[in-house]
């Protein structure tokens, strides 16, 4: 993998290593399993297309998470933003019958050490529309209201990222009303998003950013023309190995929102 984007000397390797920890700990096969006997159920309210809280025995929250919020897309972007955004994980409970439950961990912000202004939270969410063509990411700067999305004591996460696999692949829109709040934006806050692009593209681009997605994608049990579906949307590029297709979208997005930036 490559790091063109950092400095020479002791800032690039830090931004090297810093990069690297952070992929570490999004790599799929480190987490998102809890065992059956974790978790203690507590019925608030009948599952429909709502969440149903959970706690394990350790005190953790989960919110259970049905068919309607496309659960295994769901995991999948968490674990493609895992360490360079706070998000909130989809953890997998094997059930008796053979089929995973899914469950939305509820990110304790205490546990996050970096505090966050308010344009910072509407940064990130814009990135989160302009890579994954994210329709339900949006925050008002003037409350600590959050569609999706949590603001509480100076510190930020995002949850809930039910149609971001799934319509990945669609045609992008509103790209110019996001780019122009880009350009309203403060020049530290500028400088805040362009890090985490440049973390995004250390992570994805090349070969090793393809062989990251593509572990990400396997360690999924949906195939990936069910995760990033439609699958007739693969129809029109079947030329084109599916991974391969993912991978050239999203450089190619992460690319054009770093040069939106500068």
């Amino acid at each position: 993998m490559k790091f063109e984007s950092f400095g020479g000397g002791d800032a690039n390797k830090k931004a090297h290593d810093s990069v690297s920890d952070a992929t570490k700990k999004a790599d799929p096969t480190t987490y998102s399993i809890l065992p059956p006997e974790k978790v203690q159920t507590k019925i608030i309210r009948p599952l429909s297309e709502y969440s149903l809280p959970v706690r394990t025995a350790e005190g953790e929250t989960y919110y259970e998470l049905s068919g309607l919020h496309d659960p295994r897309g769901q995991q999948v972007v968490a674990r493609m933003l895992k360490g360079i955004l706070n998000v909130s994980d989809v953890v997998a409970v094997p059930a008796t019958d053979g089929e995973n439950k899914y469950y939305s961990w509820k990110l304790q912000h205490g546990k996050i050490e970096d505090e966050n202004t308010r344009e910072q939270m509407i940064a990130e969410q814009l990135l989160l529309q302009y890579l994954f063509n994210s329709k339900d990411h949006m925050f008002n700067k003037y409350s600590d209201w959050a569609n999706n999305g949590r603001y509480d004591g100076g510190k930020l996460s995002h949850f809930d990222f039910g149609e971001d696999a799934y319509k990945f692949l669609e045609t992008p829109t509103g790209r110019g009303s996001s780019i122009a709040q880009f350009m309203q934006m403060k020049p530290d806050t500028i400088t805040y998003l362009k890090g985490k692009v440049s973390e995004l593209e250390s992570r994805f681009t090349g070969e090793e950013g393809k062989k990251f997605l593509q572990s990400i994608i396997d360690a999924s049990p949906a195939h990936v023309t069910e995760l990033f579906g439609p699958a007739e949307v693969f129809q029109k590029y079947s030329n084109i190995n599916e991974v391969d297709l993912l991978h050239s979208v999203l450089v190619g997005r992460i690319e054009g929102l770093k040069k939106v930036l500068e």
